[in-house]
């Protein structure tokens, strides 16, 4: 088989990307083989050897050069997909392997009649042929039984194409195709004269971690006019927060996690999305954009630092049902990381769901109760002038006598207590609701310790120098009688597997 400039092959198990294909000083008489490893540890080199640039890597220092003694010994130009096909679907019982469970060779009676069902395929719906190396579309597809055009769903993740246009003629063959993963395939080539193609049955597109840029994904959203769900993630998208991106009207969930974004993409006030993944980026702020369709929006592992931030988020998305802010800085290294989830809850209009914990109404009133107090008495800071606030306010302040001091309802129900591990080895002050369960004290403790909750005896005084082991975990805190102030010591058991 010939090679090419940008083809995919795997060497010694590898995928990697031919870059340069000539010869070098180095290796005078000999053809050189230059690739872009898939997994940049593999690489040496960024395309220079001896003080000479030949070509020049994605990623820094995911290049290498093989020699053609090498490079042939160990290549593995992949296979078409007629013979991936076969090799999962088309083997009769007695081509396929045996069946062991440890050392010991299982019966696979009734094994033959399932595989010759699926070597007709005719009832299957849908065909996965992710991780087998596929390199060619197009060679052999004639021996391919007819019926197997008919499915809807095709997953070639994680293969070696690397010819978008080539992509496109396949699946024109396929008439019902509704979902495509193309995942894990770099494309590397066939970006030009795309016009003719168009797919407007496939709603769900998957092409995470293909290395796309963003004339690319504009290629993609012409291409597939009517997706619905699409997911981009692991890209080279950075672009998207500063360009003018338009998406089909159709699209309602995009993600586009793993792309180093910096901003929210200033064209969501134009898109109809009702789900939004932008985790792990590195967004620090959100930029002045405003949309009501948007309803579960996923904002983990970035760089979110400040209170604020969040509260521009309840005024640009005001329909946000769920939402997802773990693992930011402001979100870390807390000493009370519920009362903090709790005020994440309050400054959003409609919340359903926080950080993928489901929230009941009696959670958001007990949150909204505690956020109001606790920015009336002046313990976080809050814009009084928000709409938001004067809502919460007039809801709650005067059914709960909350008033700007300490001398409320709600003030009486919040508990400040010294927590003390083992003989004083280590103590932290918490403040918390009496109305908290002791499951969420020890998970607030044990989050503060590193620990496993299980781990955790919880012990509080009944009478002066008597302690007693907190058996329950599912009541309140006030059903132990305990007041502002007093101490909790706590003690770390072994945990039996």
């Amino acid at each position: 088989m010939v090679h090419k400039i940008n083809d995919r092959v795997q060497i010694g198990g590898k995928s990697c990307t031919i870059r340069f294909i000539g010869e070098i000083p180095r290796w005078p008489g000999s053809i050189t083989f230059g690739v872009e490893w898939d997994d940049s540890k593999q690489g040496k080199n960024s395309g220079v050897v001896d003080d000479r640039k030949y070509f020049k890597t994605v990623v820094p220092n995911a290049g290498s050069f093989l020699k053609d003694t090498k490079w042939s010994l160990l290549l593995d130009s992949g296979v078409s997909f007629y013979d991936a096909l076969h090799e999962k679907y088309g083997k009769r019982h007695s081509e396929t392997e045996d069946i062991y469970l440890g050392t010991k060779r299982v019966e696979s009676f009734g094994f033959e009649k399932l595989t010759l069902k699926e070597q007709n395929l005719k009832n299957l719906q849908g065909i996965c042929l992710d991780h087998c190396k596929i390199s060619r579309l197009k060679s052999d597809l004639n021996r391919a039984p007819e019926n197997c055009f008919n499915i809807f769903e095709l997953d070639l993740s994680y293969n070696l194409l690397a010819d978008f246009k080539e992509i496109c003629e396949f699946i024109s063959y396929f008439r019902n195709l509704k979902f495509l993963d193309l995942s894990g395939n770099y494309f590397t080539k066939g970006w030009n004269c795309l016009d003719q193609y168009s797919f407007p049955a496939v709603t769900v597109l998957y092409l995470s971690n293909c290395r796309l840029n963003l004339s690319q994904f504009e290629q993609l959203l012409k291409t597939f006019p009517s997706v619905e769900v699409l997911n981009v993630s692991e890209n080279y998208l950075r672009e998207i927060d500063d360009h003018d991106v338009t998406l089909p009207i159709s699209a309602k969930e995009l993600v586009l996690s793993g792309n180093s974004l910096r901003y929210l993409p200033p064209s969501l006030s134009h898109w109809n999305l009702h789900t939004l993944n932008l985790s792990h980026n590195s967004i620090e702020a959100v930029s002045h954009v405003l949309t009501s369709a948007l309803k579960d929006l996923d904002l983990s592992h970035n760089s979110i630092v400040d209170w604020k931030t969040l509260d521009q988020l309840n005024v640009s998305f005001p329909e946000l049902r769920s939402l997802r802010v773990n693992e930011n800085p402001f979100f870390k290294n807390r000493e009370d990381p519920l009362a903090q989830f709790y005020f994440v809850i309050a400054r959003f209009n409609n919340l359903d769901v926080l950080n993928g914990s489901l929230l009941s109404s009696k959670e958001r009133k007990e949150a909204r109760l505690f956020f109001v107090s606790q920015v009336s008495q002046g313990l976080i800071k809050y814009d009084k002038d928000n709409e938001l606030w004067h809502r919460l306010y007039s809801q709650y302040a005067p059914k709960y006598e909350i008033r700007n001091d300490r001398e409320s309802w709600l003030g009486s129900q919040i508990l400040n207590l010294r927590v003390t591990q083992e003989e004083g080895q280590l103590e932290m002050n918490l403040t918390v609701l009496s109305s908290y369960t002791i499951r969420n004290l020890k998970r607030i403790i044990s989050e503060h310790l590193g620990i496993n909750i299980l781990e955790i005896t919880l012990y509080y005084f009944v009478v002066p120098h008597v302690l007693e082991e907190v058996e329950q975990d599912f009541v309140p805190v006030s059903d132990l009688n305990i007041t502002n102030g007093d101490s909790l010591y706590i003690k770390k058991k072994q945990l039996e597997y």
